[in-house]
C-alpha cells in the first residue's frame, strides 16, 4: 500500500512526464490506481491533482444524492462526489483509512473517496482493452480495461465518473465551490 497511517498527511502527485513514445506505434501512459470496495479503477495521471487523508467533510444538507459534501483544502472548498452512488454501491461513512483524491474534470477540480490507492503505473496503449471492443455501450464510466500485477483495473472517463450538478452546489448558501486549480500556498 502506498500510504500508511504514519506517512505524510498530504501527498502531492507531481507530473513530470505523462506519456512517453517508445516506438512508432506504442505509447506509454501513466495511470493512478485506486480501489473502491473490491474493485480497482484508474485515472490518467495528468488528471490527478493530489491525494489527502480522509477528513470530516463540510455537510450540504440540500445536496443531491451524488454529492457527499465539500472538502476544505488549503482554504478552498472542493465538492466531494459520491462515486459509490454512481457505481450503484452502498454509501458508506468516511473512514479514517480512506483517501480523498482531488482530480480534474473539465476545468473543475472535484474530489472523491477511495478505499485504497497504489503507486502510479505506466502501461502501453497496447495493454488496454477498450470497453467498446468488449461490449458496445458497456459502461459510460469505463473507457478501457487493464490487467496489471494480477489486478483488473477499470480505466475511468473523468467526464462521466466525476460528474456532479455544479449549479446545485452553488445554490447552497454560505459555500462557494472553486474552479481554480490547486496550488501550494
Amino acid at each position: 500500500m502506498l500510504y500508511s497511517r504514519l506517512n505524510v498527511v498530504i501527498v502531492s502527485v507531481y507530473l513530470l512526464e505523462v506519456s512517453v513514445l517508445i516506438d512508432d506505434n506504442c505509447i506509454m501512459r501513466k495511470y493512478f490506481p485506486f480501489r473502491i470496495d473490491e474493485t480497482w479503477y484508474a485515472l490518467p495521471l495528468e488528471l490527478v491533482e493530489t491525494v489527502v487523508r480522509s477528513v470530516a467533510l463540510i455537510a450540504l444538507p440540500e445536496a443531491a444524492s451524488g454529492l457527499l459534501g465539500l472538502i476544505d483544502y488549503k482554504g478552498t472548498a472542493y465538492p466531494v462526489v459520491d462515486v459509490r452512488f454512481r457505481l450503484h454501491r452502498l454509501s458508506q461513512p468516511v473512514g479514517v483509512d480512506q483517501r480523498i483524491i482531488l482530480a480534474h474534470r473539465d476545468e473543475q477540480v472535484v474530489a472523491f473517496l477511495a478505499d485504497e490507492v497504489e503507486s502510479v503505473i505506466e502501461v502501453s496503449d497496447a495493454q488496454l482493452k477498450q470497453s467498446a471492443e468488449i461490449f458496445p455501450d458497456m459502461d459510460s464510466y469505463v473507457t478501457a480495461i487493464l490487467w496489471h500485477d494480477e489486478k483488473k483495473l477499470q480505466l475511468c472517463d473523468a467526464e462521466t465518473f466525476l460528474y456532479f450538478d455544479h449549479e446545485l452546489i452553488k445554490r447552497h448558501k454560505g459555500e462557494s465551490v472553486s474552479s481554480k486549480p490547486i496550488t501550494d500556498q
